[in-house]
């Protein structure tokens, strides 16, 4: 059983996006299958995953986040879940798991970053917050969104700009991740799958895309015919996407202890 929460208290952040194609396809993976829950009534982000393997769920807070967070735990009891926690009941779901000593059934726990500033003050509050209720708790900051296309935590580039992001994760003993920016992401949910789904598939997907351009264009509907041109080029920065995301698969397994539990 395998159990992550993604959660921040500012929206903006990429929190959704590294739920859906990062931490829910870790699951699928590793398991074979992935439940992705978002507790919140306002935002309900993964509509879109229409074609995945993936199963996506929304529990209703309805103005009481104690009691959603009792159904969502009474639901899935020792099943693996992904739990997306929306910026506007972050606060009120994080008390209430901490309360119940919930924080501690989560394999880890994702704190998404994108820039410096109020996204470290927050991370920062974020992490602390969960600590007072459970200390052991094994906390990630992941850094996501960057144009520079490397996970090199080292990257002196990375490091100038984003040294904030660093010295928190020293400064706390939470290790930092990078996921780098991802072009097109928008365009990708017209497959309703994730990334790495559509990695998976992108040589049937690329000869059926080529087909219907060819089609399009034959009967002269040249937009149409661009816009599956388009879709090939964004199969490609799927397959791209998809190397990043299995190395940050590889942490998982790292900080989870995975490896050492196969062995």
């Amino acid at each position: 059983m395998i159990r992550i929460l993604c959660t921040s208290t500012k929206g903006g952040v990429g929190k959704s996006t590294i739920a859906q194609q990062v931490a829910t396809t870790y699951l699928l993976e590793r398991e074979g299958t992935g439940t992705l829950i978002e507790l919140d009534d306002q935002n309900v982000d993964s509509r879109w995953m229409k074609s995945s393997k993936i199963e996506s769920r929304q529990i209703i807070v309805d103005g009481d986040a104690g009691f959603a967070v009792l159904d969502l735990f009474e639901e899935f009891a020792g099943k693996s879940f992904v739990l997306d926690i929306g910026n506007q009941t972050a606060e009120a779901a994080l008390a209430a798991m901490g309360r119940n000593g919930l924080l501690g059934r989560f394999d880890l726990i994702l704190v998404p970053v994108k820039d410096v500033g109020q996204d470290v003050e927050n991370a920062k509050r974020t992490i602390n917050k969960i600590r007072e209720d459970e200390p052991s708790a094994k906390i990630v900051l992941v850094l996501n969104g960057l144009s520079r296309k490397t996970q090199d935590p080292s990257d002196r580039r990375i490091r100038a700009l984003y040294g904030d992001v660093f010295d928190l994760g020293e400064d706390l003993d939470v290790p930092v991740l990078i996921m780098p920016g991802v072009e097109g992401y928008g365009l990708s949910r017209n497959f309703g799958k994730t990334l790495p789904e559509i990695a998976d598939g992108a040589d049937d997907l690329i000869a059926q895309l080529r087909e219907q351009s060819l089609t399009l264009d034959r009967a002269g509907k040249g937009k149409e015919a661009r816009r599956c041109m388009v879709l090939v080029e964004v199969v490609a920065i799927a397959k791209e996407a998809n190397a990043w995301i299995k190395q940050l698969h590889c942490r998982f397994d790292e900080l989870r202890g995975a490896n050492q539990e196969a062995a």
